[in-house]
């Protein structure tokens, strides 16, 4: 009887794991000479984003541009920027922002599906940073250009990075943006830079083991009001935070070396004074690597 069971779990993981590589038809050819079969789910500038099979299922990755020799997508040979999209330049302006770009790549919906479109961006560095904190401007796979707000999706990737969706309840008002993913691992750090949360530059970060996202000020020489707010849980519930601010260096690191005290290599180097204000952000890479 166990022997049957076997033979019939070792059937259905062998048809699963044949229709799954049905799917991988694609392969990327890099410059040193391997290939890599898999599903190729966007093309950027710079980037290239596939589904590809390992020992624990279907993962999705991304390989730079500058390492593809060519690559097959749907039985179609490509040198690496062939599809690099063309520069839109529209004789309307946007609200005197200039013209725009488009950027291929994929958004994920609240249901963690990815959704590829293009990004129009204006060619204005400065108002392609403050655009990207409120709302995309995108064209779907039918042509169609709409605008996507923070609370209508996850996030989205741009260039390789991840930009995560917030949503913070503030005064009884509930406001939307966009960060910059930092770091990822066993603690994630974002960033936003602007004028939604007491007009300071702001890092956001979470444990694995932590509900709710802490919020404090990048720069620990500009104390602004301490806002109260409320992150909005995926369940519907509230969970009340502060922006914590320093006006002082000492501090700052004092707060950081108590958040990781659970890396013991970490704290040691607070210890030894190795982290500064400036490379905080290394004490969160190390604090990956610790676990």
């Amino acid at each position: 009887m166990n022997f049957l069971k076997k033979l019939i779990f070792n059937f259905f993981l062998f048809c699963s794991s044949h229709l799954i590589s049905q799917n991988l038809t694609d392969r990327i050819y890099t410059k040193e000479g391997d290939s890599l079969q898999c599903k190729i789910t966007s093309v950027e500038k710079n980037w290239i984003y596939y589904d590809h099979q390992t020992k624990k299922g279907i993962k999705n990755n991304y390989i730079p541009m500058s390492d593809i020799r060519f690559y097959v997508r749907d039985h179609t040979k490509y040198k690496p920027h062939e599809e690099d999209p063309k520069p839109v330049i529209e004789p309307r302006m946007d609200h005197n922002r200039g013209p725009k770009d488009t950027i291929n790549t994929v958004y994920l919906d609240h249901s963690n599906n990815k959704i590829s479109c293009r990004i129009l961006l204006s060619t204005n560095q400065a108002w392609k940073e403050q655009h990207l904190r409120y709302q995309l401007d995108v064209i779907d796979t039918a042509g169609k250009e709409k605008t996507v707000y923070p609370n209508e999706i996850s996030g989205f990737w741009l260039q390789g990075i991840f930009y995560k969706s917030f949503s913070i309840l503030s005064n009884k008002k509930i406001i939307h943006f966009f960060s910059k993913q930092e770091i990822a691992g066993n603690v994630d750090l974002y960033s936003y830079r602007g004028d939604l949360l007491n007009g300071d530059n702001v890092y956001i970060f979470k444990k694995q083991s932590e509900k709710a996202y802490n919020f404090v000020n990048e720069n620990p020489k500009t104390v602004a009001t301490i806002g109260s707010y409320a992150t909005l849980m995926p369940d519907g519930s509230t969970s009340a935070v502060s922006i914590v601010a320093f006006n002082d260096e000492l501090p700052y690191l004092n707060y950081f070396q108590n958040y990781f005290s659970d890396c013991k290599a970490v704290f040691l180097k607070f210890n030894s004074k190795w982290y500064t204000a400036d490379s905080i952000k290394a004490a969160f890479t190390d604090y990956n690597n610790c676990h």
